[in-house]
């Protein structure tokens, strides 16, 4: 896991006089279990939610840009989008200011505007959309070397080498796994059954 990941989620998910991530996203306005915004994302705590912002911070396929305004410093910020799971993480430079988690109705355009916003604010700047999540803004090279160092050998580590979640363990029963069986540690936690 990469060094930022846990204080990042831990930032957005916290409980604040002025934002509230968690409260606003998910309590009161639904978001994450709404089909309109997406696949529903079953949270049904604070925990729930840490564990899915951790999961589009690490996912290999989460888009990313930085937006350095040096003109709009409120926009000074980490964008991440997921879009399997239609996510998208901000977390501003500033630690004073709030990070947010949240799905936006728009799906993918919300994002593409950010970065339209971010662009038109810096023009003298070439703002690059990276794939690979918190790792391709902020690479840590020892982190593979330590992956590969621990259990490289592992499904669980050959699987975070690669960039998805570890697999599930083999089940001794026949037949595929139960709707009711965990989801994978560190994966997005959507729930694909379908609504009528």
């Amino acid at each position: 896991m990469h060094s930022k990941t846990d204080a990042t989620v831990e930032r957005i998910a916290a409980k604040g006089d002025k934002h509230d991530a968690y409260d606003k996203h998910v309590v009161k306005q639904g978001e994450f279990g709404n089909p309109a915004y997406g696949p529903p994302v079953a949270i049904n705590n604070r925990e729930d939610y840490k564990r899915h912002v951790a999961g589009v911070l690490e996912n290999k396929d989460t888009e990313s840009f930085t937006a350095h305004s040096t003109q709009q410093t409120h926009r000074q910020a980490d964008v991440y989008y997921h879009r399997t799971s239609n996510t998208i993480v901000i977390v501003p430079k500033d630690p004073q200011s709030p990070a947010t988690a949240y799905r936006p109705k728009n799906h993918g355009q919300q994002f593409a505007d950010k970065l339209t916003a971010a662009q038109s604010a810096e023009p003298d700047r070439t703002i690059e959309v990276r794939r690979g999540g918190i790792q391709a803004l902020h690479p840590e090279p020892g982190l593979q070397q330590r992956m590969e160092a621990g259990a490289a050998n592992t499904p669980q580590a050959r699987s975070q080498l690669d960039g998805g979640p570890p697999p599930r363990p083999k089940s001794t029963s026949a037949g595929p796994p139960s709707r009711d069986s965990a989801p994978e540690p560190g994966a997005p936690n959507i729930n694909r059954e379908k609504t009528r």
